[in-house]
């Protein structure tokens, strides 16, 4: 027996005797155990090396990167609608973050209370599958294929008594990029979010938390950011068939599944064209799709290929939107500043263990004078990160600091009564609720409601209340912008028209213009075009007229 086998093995065993001492059916419990057991050892026996994620998880990113630059796959098999693949030359172009999108303003076959259809797959800098993307796509000799059902089949196999269209949360009215997406069906690889209602409330009342994102931070991103790689998979592969398993309802389980038997089809006719072996490739998928054991085209041990039903003869055009970190959140259900705080703990990462993350532009950039010697992990096993929780690093307690100093001083200008001993009692909150919650460190979500309970005593004197200030500070939105090579030859066209205004892609101010034709008879036909977005686009801040 090996090391690893036997780590898991101690494992499986400490956890059927916690069943056993606080539940009846520990039968039942240590079956499920054993299962979880199974399937990791089933993924991680796979040729096909799999590499499971979590959407916008910084640690998913920084072990995609170490990976990629320790293995160079000659093939990135990825889980995405494979009809998008064509837009990827384009990302060159593009500010992150942005949003594959496929729209289809007349359908066929689908009810016409679903027209128009509408798909978005939004990407970040710390999402694994972009830095997958920007690895394929700088090295010419490595081929990138999108493996996932096309988006005329997401509509296919969405239930036809339901609207597709994903909800819509609230927001403030200001919040404009929070609405980027408008009410497109977001797309997300590796969503890690139990949808069994029962399953997810009891992770959350045992673990003292109100959002799923605060169970992530604290099981699965901070234990894993610092382990090697191996370590990660083998937790992801179990947190995959644990939600699988019991977090997920019987229709999204079919759901996964049909998706499986799908990619893994298109896997096997792809390595079967190529001569390439299985293990010089990687596979991304979410956790949940990394172990399947009722998925007979399920591994490369076979020859078992699924039957592709045809398209809808639908015309669906494909291009780049730009997305934001606020609409990526209400997309998605996501906590407000979740995935501000992503963005925070990637860029910690990446200096921490001098991590180089793969970019995408079309100018070649400068090669560093002294390039950098990523520091190795901690070399961990299975059993040490799930029992042990992470040190407690001097940067740590500095940061929290900076945090309770920062918040302070942005609550000022906000017309805030704070002062420095508003300060000190965020600290001492932090650490507080921390301890409350069985836990070695603050949590950026400890600040958060720490800040929020020593500084917001009634109604807040400005626009922003304390959450939005801590979210502000911590990393604030982003917002996405896409290039003009990348734009649709009739929004190329507008800007073209608009250039002599001085109004290109690249502007991100408002600009204001005076027109005078009798001195300036050429900007005529570009005020013709001003009158005419602003008549399509009633109701928005895009043309707005001064005076005339």
């Amino acid at each position: 027996m090996s090391t690893e086998d036997a780590d898991n093995s101690a494992l499986v065993a400490q956890l059927k005797a916690a069943a056993a001492a606080f539940t009846e059916s520990e039968a039942d419990l240590a079956q499920v155990l054993d299962t979880m057991a199974a399937d990791v050892q089933r993924a991680r026996g796979e040729r096909l090396p799999i590499f499971p994620v979590i959407h916008h998880s910084p640690a998913s990113a920084v072990h995609m990167v170490r990976w990629l630059r320790e293995r160079r796959p000659k093939i990135v098999f990825m889980e995405m609608c494979e009809d998008l693949l064509a837009l990827k030359e384009d990302l060159r172009d593009c500010t992150l973050p942005v949003a594959l999108q496929a729209f289809a303003g007349e359908t066929q076959g689908f009810p016409e209370h679903w027209t128009p259809l509408s798909v978005v797959a939004p990407l970040t800098e710390f999402s694994a599958e972009y830095q997958a993307m920007a690895y394929a796509l700088q090295h010419d000799d490595v081929e990138l294929i999108f493996v996932d059902r096309s988006v005329d089949h997401v509509f296919q196999w969405a239930d036809r008594s339901e609207d597709p269209e994903s909800p819509v949360h609230d927001t403030d009215e200001d919040e404009e990029e929070a609405r980027l997406h408008g009410s497109a069906v977001g797309l997300q690889m590796g969503q890690v979010a139990p949808t069994f209602a029962d399953f997810r409330d009891f992770l959350l009342d045992n673990a003292r938390m109100s959002r799923f994102e605060e169970w992530t931070s604290l099981y699965v991103e901070e234990p894993t950011i610092g382990a090697n790689t191996a370590t990660y998979r083998e937790i992801l592969f179990m947190v995959g068939s644990l939600f699988r398993r019991l977090g997920s309802t019987p229709h999204d389980r079919e759901e996964i599944r049909k998706r499986d038997r799908f990619m893994w089809t298109r896997i096997k006719q792809a390595l079967s064209s190529r001569d390439v072996a299985p293990e010089e490739c990687v596979f991304l998928c979410g956790a949940a799709h990394a172990v399947d054991d009722d998925c007979p085209e399920w591994g490369t041990a076979n020859d078992l290929q699924c039957d592709i039903d045809e398209p809808s003869g639908t015309d669906w055009l494909y291009g780049f939107i730009p997305s934001s970190y606020g609409a990526i959140e209400l997309q998605f259900g996501h906590a407000r500043g979740a995935v501000s705080l992503s963005e925070a703990r990637w860029k910690k990462a990446c200096k921490t263990w001098n991590i180089e993350p793969f970019t995408l532009s079309r100018k070649k950039k400068k090669a560093r004078k002294k390039a950098l010697v990523p520091k190795e992990p901690a070399q961990l096993s299975l059993q040490m990160v799930l029992t042990a929780p992470p040190d407690l690093a001097d940067a740590d307690a500095v940061e929290l600091v900076q945090w309770c100093t920062g918040v302070v001083a942005s609550a000022r200008k906000n017309r805030y009564l704070a002062s420095t001993a508003d300060a000190i009692a965020i600290y001492e909150t932090s650490i507080l609720l921390a301890r409350m919650r069985q836990r070695k460190r603050p949590s950026p979500f400890d600040f958060i409601d720490a800040a929020e309970t020593c500084l917001e005593k009634g109604q807040p004197p400005g626009r922003r209340n304390v959450r939005q200030l801590c979210n502000r500070m911590l990393g604030g939105d982003r917002v996405g912008q896409v290039g003009y090579n990348s734009l649709p030859p009739l929004v190329q066209n507008v800007y073209d028209r608009l250039a002599i205004l001085g109004i290109t892609a690249k502007t991100r101010r408002v600009t204001r213009v005076l027109m005078d034709f009798d001195k300036e008879p050429e900007k005529r036909g570009a005020s013709q075009l001003l009158w005419r977005l602003n008549w399509l686009t009633q109701g928005t801040r895009v043309a707005r007229p001064i005076m005339g």
